[in-house]
């Protein structure tokens, strides 16, 4: 939310996402995350680096329920 915007808040929280996976996640784990906009410029400041061209984000926006058949 704009309002919210530029306090800090983000890496706030991506300090204790980064904490979280430094204490929990193996050195042959691999994490992965969608990032939108400028939000690429924040978790490249803990070290996320862009997966293009070797790998693509997708995703799949699932239709309205269908009766069952």
């Amino acid at each position: 939310m704009p309002g919210h915007q530029g306090k800090g808040l983000g890496k706030r929280i991506m300090r204790e996402i980064m904490d979280y996976l430094d204490a929990n996640v193996p050195p042959s784990g691999y994490v992965s995350l969608i990032a939108d906009g400028k939000a690429q410029e924040l978790y490249a400041q803990f070290g996320f680096e862009p997966t293009a061209p070797a790998g693509a984000g997708m995703a799949y926006k699932p239709r309205a329920a269908q009766p069952a058949r």
